[in-house]
């Protein structure tokens, strides 16, 4: 083949090839299942290229009751949650998704989780595959002590799972939580297989619903100063055989309950002046 000839061939050739580029999906403010295109203001359902967005088109946020179901597997690029509109620091009133028994899994991609504009709190309730290395951003959207999820933690961004052992796997990856939100892990997730960062004033990582939750010896925990660290046990255990690397951050164990206990058993590396602490939440609840 002439070399000229394949050289303006294999140009004509890309130029048809239209570029990848990542797309905002709209979430109306319906019920419909987000893997319906009823859901989307766009009348499709994103994909491993897009964003999932809740924005100002949600004008009244509601309880956990009034969220769509999340409807099967989904592969996102990220999400964000943007100017959603209603009366903020409302308790239980949040954007997100339900899915019940969390029988589906939600993989996030690269574009992580953008809350640094948000004004309503972001709750989920799949399982959890991280997709590739990430930075989830995470605004104090609610700005006073109501837990906008409903945990009690002041969290901004909340993942609850509704059966004990869901997966909440990083797939190899790094996480690095960053902002001045709170985020919440609670009810029964078990944590594997990467890192996060945590730069954020508290991450809580609890038990609930009568569910234990564990994280595996497959993840670590880097905490920075600023960050914190928090190991909580409400009705269910606690475990952790995670390795904590703490440089500068705060490490808090909670048992929050007489009979639940918090257990670390991986390492704990202090790499610089931090704080490790352990702290009883609820008075009423005994000695520790």
């Amino acid at each position: 083949m002439n070399t000229r000839t394949g050289f303006i061939l294999a140009i004509s050739i890309t130029a048809l090839v239209p570029s990848l580029r990542a797309a905002d999906f709209l979430k109306l403010q319906n019920t419909s299942a987000l893997n319906t295109a009823a859901a989307w203001q766009s009348g499709s359902v994103p994909g491993v290229n897009d964003y999932m967005v809740w924005n100002n088109l949600y004008t009244t946020p509601g309880a956990l009751a009034t969220l769509s179901q999340l409807g099967g597997d989904m592969s996102v690029l990220g999400i964000k949650v943007t100017d959603v509109g209603g009366t903020r620091n409302v308790n239980s009133v949040m954007v997100g998704f339900q899915n019940t028994n969390s029988a589906n899994t939600l993989t996030i991609g690269a574009g992580g989780i953008d809350m640094s504009t948000a004004l309503q709190a972001l709750r989920l309730q799949s399982k959890i595959q991280i997709g590739a290395n990430q930075t989830w951003q995470i605004t104090n959207a609610n700005t006073n002590t109501t837990p906008a999820g409903g945990f009690n933690n002041g969290e901004d961004l909340c993942f609850d799972a509704l059966v004990a052992g869901a997966a909440f796997d990083l797939g190899g990856n790094t996480v690095d939580v960053v902002g001045n939100g709170a985020v919440t892990v609670s009810s029964g997730f078990t944590i594997r297989n990467g890192t996060f960062g945590v730069s954020n004033p508290n991450f809580t990582i609890q038990s609930g619903g009568n569910r234990a939750s564990a994280i595996e010896a497959t993840a670590t925990f880097n905490i920075a100063t600023g960050g914190r660290l928090h190991l909580q046990s409400n009705s269910g255990v606690v475990t952790s055989a995670a390795t904590i690397n703490l440089n500068g951050g705060t490490l808090t164990f909670s048992p929050n309950s007489t009979t639940n206990a918090v257990t670390q058993s991986g390492n704990i590396n202090v790499l610089a002046a931090s704080t490790i602490a352990v702290s009883k939440t609820n008075t009423n609840n005994g000695s520790t």
